[in-house]
């Protein structure tokens, strides 16, 4: 399980091995993706429109089942428990609104804890504890529905983190959001990386992000074509249908939107 290091096996905290997907038509959506995430990490997973991203995001906690290859979370395959997978990898889909259930922001980050079954006072906690972290303790009794777009997207992350997950995987996080809703959702990644949460974001728009991420992954024809240090990996992203990032002195990608 994991690789050597030093002769020992190392357990990552998640692992992705020869991961193949076919669809019913014959057409590969997956071929043979093998990849790890250790705890900590802020990865990010980029690639044009259709290269497989979001598909590879459904396999990794169960939602989806490959047609061949595995995903292990800490060395053990997620088939084998899928409820505590999915507990442990939280996703955060791109559309926020699919993801929000409840009739106040309150009553949505509860819903998970509560499909949990615990107790009524741990399920409080949890609430309370999350709503202060992505700052929306102050609206937790608004109906979903009146609240903005960078506002909804931290609720879907909410939602998720009341779970106390491992890793979180966020889609397109993004997409659809003005600047004032990028900043929020953006400060609220960065926030819960500096925290210690192990996060993968799955991303177009590098740009917005890739200056604080620790790694970058880049996918094509579902395939997973490069994988190393953001920087290092500039001069590929064009060949692969990706915007490349302005660079400053510095050498830092994407700095300017928290500054």
């Amino acid at each position: 399980m994991g690789s050597a290091v030093n002769g020992r096996s190392r357990v990552h905290l998640l692992e992705v091995r020869s991961l193949t997907h076919r669809f019913t038509d014959g057409a590969l959506g997956l071929d043979e993706v093998s990849f790890a995430v250790d705890s900590g990490e802020l990865i990010l997973l980029a690639g044009r429109n259709g290269s497989g991203k979001t598909l590879l995001m459904k396999h990794l906690n169960g939602l989806l089942v490959p047609s061949s290859g595995d995903v292990l979370l800490e060395g053990r395959p997620i088939r084998e428990d899928l409820a505590e997978a999915r507990r442990r990898i939280g996703l955060v889909f791109q559309d926020a609104d699919s993801q929000i259930v409840g009739q106040t922001v309150r009553d949505d980050v509860a819903f998970g804890p509560r499909n949990l079954r615990l107790e009524p006072a741990e399920i409080e906690r949890r609430t309370n504890e999350v709503l202060r972290t992505v700052g929306l303790e102050a609206i937790a009794d608004r109906p979903p529905q009146l609240l903005s777009g960078g506002e909804k997207r931290r609720l879907s992350i909410a939602g998720v983190l009341a779970m106390e997950p491992d890793l979180v995987i966020l889609d397109e996080p993004f997409s659809g959001l003005d600047y004032p809703g990028v900043l929020q959702v953006l400060e609220e990644i960065v926030r819960l990386h500096d925290a210690g949460q192990t996060l993968l974001v799955i991303t177009h728009e590098i740009e917005k992000i890739l200056g604080h991420a620790t790694r970058l992954l880049v996918m094509e024809s579902g395939q997973l074509s490069a994988d190393g240090e953001p920087c290092a990996l500039l001069d590929c992203l064009e060949s692969h249908g990706i915007r490349r990032p302005f660079v400053d002195g510095r050498g830092v990608a994407g700095v300017t939107w928290l500054r």
